[in-house]
């Protein structure tokens, strides 16, 4: 479903999608101040109102920046995801914290007992984008950033290589600090 953020039209929405029994309820959010790295009030008092209304893993954007994700646990089960936003995938941006996203890792367990779908694990990997000419023609590269960390990729210069990484860090501190 699309809609626009209003909270009467999303629980009437989230009611009407609980009437086909769904295995698990998943958002897209396209919310939050664009280049600013922290949810801002109103993202969490709607992650919180969809939490409430049956929704169990939201996957955020719009912000052009990673944001911090944050899981809710009972008894060391995740029952709650959000990812506040992933930043920017694809882009032709290239300032600090918006030349690159992150891509939502979730692992979801289904049984055959009709139990509940339990929210095994979730993370992220973090994606650079590199923007450079290649015979006269602009170009834009996806770097999975953490295999290449482990293994230098000839192609990126010194410079390249140093933004990868600034990326990379502050997008790790964001990320883990809720």
């Amino acid at each position: 479903m699309v809609n626009v953020i209003d909270t009467l039209q999303m629980k009437s929405d989230l009611r009407l999608t609980q009437l086909y029994n769904p295995d698990i309820v998943i958002a897209n959010m396209h919310w939050g101040d664009e280049y600013v790295t922290r949810p801002n009030a109103e993202q969490k008092r709607l992650a919180s109102f969809l939490f409430r209304n049956g929704v169990r893993i939201i996957i955020g954007n719009h912000p052009h920046v990673v944001q911090p994700l944050a899981k809710n646990k009972t008894n060391n089960e995740i029952e709650t995801v959000v990812y506040y936003s992933l930043g920017n995938f694809v882009s032709n941006q290239q300032k600090i914290n918006t030349d690159g996203g992150a891509m939502a890792e979730i692992v979801i367990h289904m049984t055959d007992d009709n139990s509940p779908v339990k929210i095994k694990s979730c993370s992220y990997s973090l994606i650079w984008v590199r923007k450079h000419t290649e015979n006269g023609k602009l170009k834009y590269t996806l770097i999975p950033v953490e295999e290449h960390k482990k293994k230098a990729i000839p192609e990126l210069t010194p410079e390249e290589w140093q933004k990868m990484n600034i990326f990379a860090t502050k997008a790790d501190q964001l990320i883990g600090s809720f």
